[in-house]
């Protein structure tokens, strides 16, 4: 609402955010910390574009503090407002600072060096670096990591004023950030929701045709939630721990089934393991789930002028119900199998 005004807007994306399978899958069963510092990362945008820096900085502390990988979208945040490089050193080391003191007060505490050992946040950005390279005069060079140093470049070059246009850039080198934490890294299931909200929001206050892109959204939620069932996401919502003493589990047991237990596992992933879905098939989902989420980033940014169409009479009000219609069936399709 901050960013347009629009009351019916702010409410369209809150739904639409809800309805997304993705933050089901990530957050609604799994339960872990990604709300809370995509919570704070959030506050911290809130007064940024607001022009309170002092308070946005403290929340990016928090944000970072909680995983260090909103260190990649606090940055391109930080390039935005400052350009005094030793000034910007000092952000960047007061952001990393309470990491070293959990480091140091944590170092012998076996939970916090199991949690960092499963999920090495350092191996994850490497592994994203080093994917594809490419060999030149100088030797071999990261492409991921050369695109990473133009877009920074491209954030340090960017105005900061108090204007519609400047925030909807801020908001679009957010979206671009987290889309590529949740697309070029390797990351747990529990993570693919990361760029929802933003990139939802992004198409909202986007001047884009509204039909096209909640098309290209449909088609992304979809493609997506294939994925993800395929790479065992909802494997742990029929185990014994998470289904006990819940109503799902006096149905099984009123039905006769036992499936809940692990040993007796028969989730939708499990239905789809057995099949084993053609290389050729994922291949095509997901080069499609890729041109829709590259699709979405070009026409939705700020310098693009073109306005797209959906020939035929398409309404945007049946691109919503498909998109929302996408967690119940998920949801129906995996009871069925639990139950059956």
């Amino acid at each position: 609402m901050f960013m347009t005004g629009d009351v019916k807007k702010a409410v369209l994306a809150a739904l639409l955010i809800m309805a997304s399978p993705e933050i089901m899958m990530s957050v609604g069963y799994s339960g872990q910390d990604e709300m809370t510092y995509i919570c704070f990362f959030t506050i911290s945008l809130y007064y940024f574009l607001k022009g309170k820096y002092k308070i946005a900085y403290l929340w990016m502390v928090c944000a970072v503090t909680c995983c260090p990988l909103m260190l990649m979208p606090v940055l391109a945040m930080l390039l935005i407002k400052e350009k005094n490089i030793f000034k910007l050193l000092s952000y960047v080391a007061g952001l990393i600072a309470p990491l070293f003191l959990f480091e140091l007060f944590y170092r012998n505490d076996m939970t916090y060096q199991a949690a960092k050992t499963a999920n090495d946040f350092t191996k994850m950005a490497w592994d994203m670096l080093g994917a594809s390279t490419i060999d030149t005069a100088l030797g071999e060079i990261s492409i991921a990591g050369f695109i990473l140093v133009l877009f920074y470049f491209s954030c340090y070059n960017i105005v900061l004023d108090d204007t519609a246009e400047c925030r909807k850039k801020i908001l679009y080198t957010v979206a671009v950030t987290f889309v590529a934490i949740s697309f070029l890294m390797s990351n747990g299931f529990y993570r693919l929701f990361l760029y929802v909200p933003f990139l939802i929001i992004l198409i909202l206050i986007s001047e884009q045709d509204y039909h096209i892109n909640m098309l290209l959204l449909m088609i992304l939620t979809y493609g997506r939630t294939l994925f993800a069932c395929y790479r065992n996401c909802p494997d742990n919502m029929n185990t014994y721990c998470v289904m006990k003493n819940s109503w799902i589990t006096a149905l099984c047991d009123w039905l006769g089934s036992v499936k809940y237990y692990p040993e007796n596992s028969g989730c939708l992933y499990h239905y789809l393991e057995d099949r084993a879905i053609t290389p050729c098939l994922m291949i095509l989902e997901a080069t499609c789930v890729m041109a829709c989420i590259f699709i979405l980033l070009i026409i939705n940014c700020p310098s693009y002028k073109k306005r797209l169409h959906v020939q035929g009479g398409v309404k945007g009000s049946w691109s919503i119900i498909l998109y929302s219609m996408c967690t119940p069936l998920l949801m129906f399709l995996f009871y069925i199998r639990l139950l059956t």
